[in-house]
């Protein structure tokens, strides 16, 4: 078999243009895994970023509960401190009529008469009464002219 001069220049200049555009191939797919490395360690951070967001927020949810939760328990205190007073208003103003009615029904009854040296007088029960003022009157009179 023989080659001709033409063929082996061809075969060369085909062999040359194999090679560089080889080369070229092999630095287009090493720029192509330097640039997915690269991604690859962003994505990395990415995902670390978002995993530090993600506790962040688990949290505040946490720290958002306890405070609702502490605040509905101090509402509810207030309602159960506001539900005793209402009751204890409620049962002094019971009390209270039932005082101002046994004063009506004291006030309505006749009176008997009672001596004073017996020992009934003493299970007569006193009404009060209005207090009366029983000292001296102050005068100031040059302040207070007639």
């Amino acid at each position: 078999m023989q080659i001709s001069a033409d063929q082996i220049v061809e075969a060369e200049f085909s062999y040359a243009s194999l090679k560089t555009e080889n080369e070229q191939l092999k630095q287009q797919l090493s720029n192509a895994e330097d640039q997915y490395n690269q991604l690859v360690s962003e994505k990395d951070s990415l995902n670390k970023h978002i995993s530090k967001q993600d506790a962040d927020i688990a949290l505040l949810k946490e720290q958002l509960e306890s405070e609702v939760k502490a605040r509905t328990e101090l509402y509810m205190h207030y309602q159960e401190e506001k539900i005793q007073i209402i009751s204890r208003e409620k049962d002094l103003a019971v009390k209270e009529a039932d005082f101002y009615r046994r004063q009506a029904e004291e006030a309505v009854k006749p009176n008997p008469i009672v001596n004073v040296d017996s020992k009934s007088y003493s299970s007569v029960q006193k009404i009060p009464k209005i207090p009366e003022f029983s000292g001296s009157t102050v005068g100031f009179p040059r302040w207070v002219s007639w």
